[in-house]
């Protein structure tokens, strides 16, 4: 009898598989879990890279177009600049974006401060006097 031949066997895809196979999924990921995009996240970002480029922009006018400085920020502002949309950036946009990142400082800084506690409190438990039944052991 003429031998029938084998049908592949589903393995993992990798580097060299054949073209059109779907690659496998990694496990406890299948398509109902794709990440999708936040557009509010992404609008924000957006109106953030606005307030950047006019700062960058801002920037360039100070350092002046003949500094190394300026030079640089001459190589990436147009690039930046090609992100933008017109209108990326209102005063009410850039208002709240300011309040954004004043509210995170404000976070972030008392953060630190319970911190630098947290460091005080333990330089100063090490500098403590050994306790009485320790003194006694020593003895």
């Amino acid at each position: 009898m003429p031998e029938m031949p084998q049908q592949p066997q589903a393995a993992p895809a990798q580097p060299g598989a054949q073209p059109g196979a779907k690659p496998a999924a990694p496990f406890g990921q299948t398509s109902a879990t794709q990440p999708t995009a936040n557009k509010g996240a992404e609008a924000a970002a957006m109106q953030k890279l606005a307030m950047g480029v006019k700062l960058i922009s801002d920037a360039f006018s100070a350092a002046g177009a003949t500094s190394e400085l300026g030079q640089k920020i001459l190589e990436i502002l147009p690039k930046l600049s090609k992100m933008v949309p017109m209108g990326a950036s209102t005063p009410a946009s850039e208002r709240n974006t300011m309040q954004d990142v004043a509210m995170k400082q404000a976070q972030q800084n008392q953060q630190m401060q319970q911190f630098r506690q947290q460091q005080m409190q333990g330089a100063q438990g090490g500098a403590k006097p050994p306790m009485p039944a320790q003194q006694g052991m020593a003895a």
